[in-house]
């Protein structure tokens, strides 16, 4: 099945990474799971993240706080989350 490509905007100027707060890293990445630019650390962490079976929780992922800020922001649930991620593979 062919892919829609997914359109990125141009890189923000002078903006934050939407899951930070107060974060002042501001090289920021598209990331397409988020479908939004992130700085570097919490694309690492989604990316991370992503390799439970279970959405992660403070007991087994020091992180997980990103994922829980990525799934509001998105508005998903982490099973669509993983779903996602699985069909770009």
């Amino acid at each position: 099945m062919a892919r829609i490509p997914t359109v990125r905007p141009s890189p923000p100027d002078n903006e934050c990474c939407p899951l930070c707060i107060g974060h002042e890293d501001r090289e920021l990445i598209w990331h397409d799971l988020a479908n939004a630019y992130v700085c570097l650390g919490c694309r690492h962490e989604i990316d991370c993240g992503l390799d439970f079976d279970q959405q992660p929780t403070i007991d087994n992922y020091n992180c997980y706080d990103t994922i829980e800020r990525l799934l509001e922001f998105l508005g998903i649930s982490y099973a669509e989350l993983q779903r996602r991620n699985n069909s770009k593979e």
